[in-house]
């Protein structure tokens, strides 16, 4: 055999190589980098999770919401603060490397991120099962369904934090914002009944109408005093999933699709 065939045939062989550990790399998953591929794009929001054996309880009115970006970060929500930073595999294992916002959330929600990013730094084991994703540790696991997208437009909306500046907290009473064509109804407040608006983009400008002045119970008027500052003038809102924020200046009012 002569020396240039020799070559070729060396060099045919190593690309045939190299192409079979390309499509066995591609087929477990993992690209390069070790990128999760299959969550790429994709949110979830949590179903259920038990920690040592025993159902965990998830703070009332909030969310537990991962959600995998195009270019391989994740960006996670348990209620008050958000996680975010790049997220990789490698095998069965995950690897998260998150950093936080640093809002003062009050002592049940600031427990809870702190609970969410122990448990996504502790490098989880993962799997999907169908369309849902499964985290495990020794101790706890969390299943995930894929999240809903909701329309901002007739559906019940469920204030659950209130954030004033760099501190947020819990709604202390049931409320709910539907918006209709150009007016939003509110329920389960005091004095606030409808707020006329008018969309553009994610702007929304309030017009407030006239208002009674009752004195309602004090965690109603929390609530609403809360609503009033967020829902008068120019404001800007976010919609994720089942989760809605509307910022107006230093105050925000966060909401869950019922």
């Amino acid at each position: 055999m002569s020396r240039p065939s020799y070559m070729r045939i060396l060099l045919m062989m190593v690309v045939a190589v190299l192409g079979a550990a390309g499509c066995g790399a591609k087929a477990s998953g993992g690209g390069a980098g070790g990128e999760p591929e299959p969550l790429r794009g994709k949110a979830f929001v949590l179903e259920s999770a038990t920690e040592h054996g025993k159902p965990y309880a998830i703070v009332s009115g909030t969310t537990v919401e991962l959600r995998f970006t195009a270019d391989g970060r994740l960006v996670a929500n348990a209620g008050c603060n958000v996680l975010s930073g790049p997220a990789t595999v490698s095998g069965d294992l995950f690897d998260a490397d998150l950093s936080a916002t640093e809002k003062a959330c009050d002592e049940p929600r600031h427990a809870q991120d702190v609970w969410l990013s122990t448990f996504l730094g502790s490098r989880p084991a993962w799997r999907m099962d169908g369309d849902r994703l499964t985290l495990s540790s020794p101790d706890t696991e969390l299943v995930l369904a894929p999240q809903k997208t909701v329309p901002l437009h007739d559906t019940p909306w469920t204030i659950t934090t209130l954030i004033d500046g760099q501190s947020a907290g819990g709604a202390t009473t049931e409320a709910t914002l539907t918006f209709g064509d150009g007016e939003v109804t509110v329920t389960g407040l005091c004095n606030l009944k409808t707020v006329a608006y008018e969309e553009s983009g994610t702007t929304l400008t309030f017009q407030l109408g006239p208002m009674t002045r009752m004195m309602c119970a004090p965690e109603i008027m929390t609530v609403e005093n809360a609503a009033v500052r967020v829902l008068d003038g120019a404001a800007t809102y976010e919609l994720d999933g089942t989760t809605l924020t509307i910022t107006n200046g230093d105050h925000s009012l966060q909401l869950t699709a019922e």
